[in-house]
């Protein structure tokens, strides 16, 4: 039986993987791009291994762990702890929790006492847990959608609940950082998994970056992928996908796995009817530049594994995040590697600038917070994706699940995965994957 697969990121990769461990061997995966992986994508020089997109395994990347388990690579993953997150204001940097350090201790409770103080910060932490802990995750099929989900945005939600203090202290850093967004411009259902990603606290990484999982793959796969090969349309004939049209022509097919963006397989899906449509229409994405600096780690002081910017702050990323602290085997000795993630409005304004001038304006914002660290700078590296992110606006949710489980084989051989089957991560994608995988080999019912 003759599989194509639009997309070679991380729904398309796991989809292949799953087909080529029943024994499906006539396969083409078409990708777009220059090259395949996504955003399972590591930066490899000079002894540096530091992903560039995809980056945690956390405690509930179930799907991302059997891949990982599936390819024989769990030997590469490294525990790391979320505890050296700091909080910077603009004049400290904050340690979140109790320390014993009395002058840091004052900084945690002043900033505590602006969110509301313990009280209300626990109120908010105990509510997230609540909502969040064994009940849902990133790549979950059974993540409920109840009558928060088309109650207005996240960051009404945490006004009206917890308070203006809590929005700016907390909240705005912490979206920044992990979902690429403004919490205005997200659900509050999406809003409450990306604070249970932090307060979760333990994850891990692998050894040689994410990429690594993609390059497993990507080797099994040999030359069933075929990069530089955009798909212009997938062909649809009395209710049946049959091929897809390409630059070269048409490629039959007996089944199609489309693991593109919502928006990209909105555009290659013009027959496809509205019960399909109208569900991919309704998501949307953020853009974001991930942008890696390199630095003599002898050269400045910081001892956290990160700090989240306020957004008063106006920087164009929402967080520092350190390698060495986390994955010593992702940096040379006495090196480290910093990522920022340039979101939203910073990512627009830089987004036709040089790689220098993206990894300038980066350098400046960490002044603030790391005076004279410029003068640590060995190298930089930008990247670009304008689809980083599935925001989850309010409303989408229940919009895709009634298209999941009402309307996901509407179209006879055609099956649709992405991030945004579920939730907006690589997780969410590599679930997809696999499932639409197993539904295409009759082993599940829907995805």
């Amino acid at each position: 039986m003759k599989t194509i697969i639009i997309g070679a990121g991380c729904a398309g990769l796991t989809a292949a993987q799953v087909l080529l461990a029943a024994g499906e061997t006539d396969i083409t995966i078409l990708e777009a791009q220059g090259r395949a992986g996504g955003r399972m994508v590591t930066y490899s020089k000079n002894g540096y291994h530091v992903d560039m997109a995809a980056q945690l395994v956390h405690p509930g990347y179930h799907s991302a762990k059997q891949l990982i388990h599936d390819l024989g690579m769990d030997d590469e993953l490294v525990v790391s702890s979320m505890d050296g997150l700091r909080i910077f204001d603009g004049r400290n940097l904050i340690i979140p929790a109790p320390t014993e350090s009395m002058p840091e201790l004052g900084k945690t409770l002043a900033w505590m006492d602006q969110m509301g103080g313990p009280e209300n910060f626990g109120k908010f932490a105990a509510y997230v847990e609540s909502y969040c802990k064994e009940k849902m995750y990133e790549g979950s099929v059974d993540w409920f959608v109840d009558e928060l989900d088309d109650k207005g945005n996240f960051r009404d939600f945490v006004i009206e609940n917890f308070g203006e203090g809590l929005l700016h202290g907390f909240v705005e850093p912490v979206t920044a950082a992990v979902g690429l967004c403004y919490p205005e411009n997200i659900g509050i259902w999406f809003g409450l998994q990306i604070m249970w990603t932090v307060l979760a606290g333990e994850a891990s990484l692998l050894k040689r970056g994410i990429g690594s999982l993609a390059d497993a793959v990507i080797s099994q796969c040999g030359d069933r992928i075929r990069t530089n090969t955009p798909v212009k349309k997938v062909v649809i004939e009395n209710g049946k996908a049959t091929g897809v049209i390409t630059e070269d022509g048409f490629l039959a097919a007996d089944r199609i796995i489309c693991a593109v963006t919502a928006n990209h397989a909105l555009e290659i899906l013009e027959d496809a009817p509205y019960e399909m449509t109208d569900a991919l229409a309704r998501v949307t994405y953020c853009p974001c530049i991930p942008t890696l600096i390199l630095v003599d780690k002898s050269k400045f002081k910081f001892d956290g594994i990160g700090a989240l910017f306020m957004r008063k702050l106006n920087a164009p990323f929402g967080v520092m995040s350190f390698k060495a602290a986390q994955s010593p085997q992702s940096v040379p000795e006495g090196k480290d590697a910093i990522t920022c993630f340039v979101y939203e409005d910073g990512a627009r304004k830089l987004w036709d600038k040089s790689e220098k001038e993206i990894a300038d304006a980066v350098i400046d914002a960490m002044e603030m917070a790391i005076p004279g660290i410029r003068d640590a700078v060995e190298g930089y590296c930008a990247v670009r994706f304008p689809e980083a992110n599935y925001l989850m606006e309010a409303g989408t949710s229940t919009a895709i699940k009634d298209f999941r489980d009402n309307h996901y084989k509407c179209v006879d051989s055609l099956y649709l995965c992405g991030e945004y089957m579920y939730t907006g991560s690589y997780e969410s994608a590599i679930a997809a994957g696999r499932r639409a995988a197993e539904v295409a080999l009759g082993k599940l019912k829907s995805i």
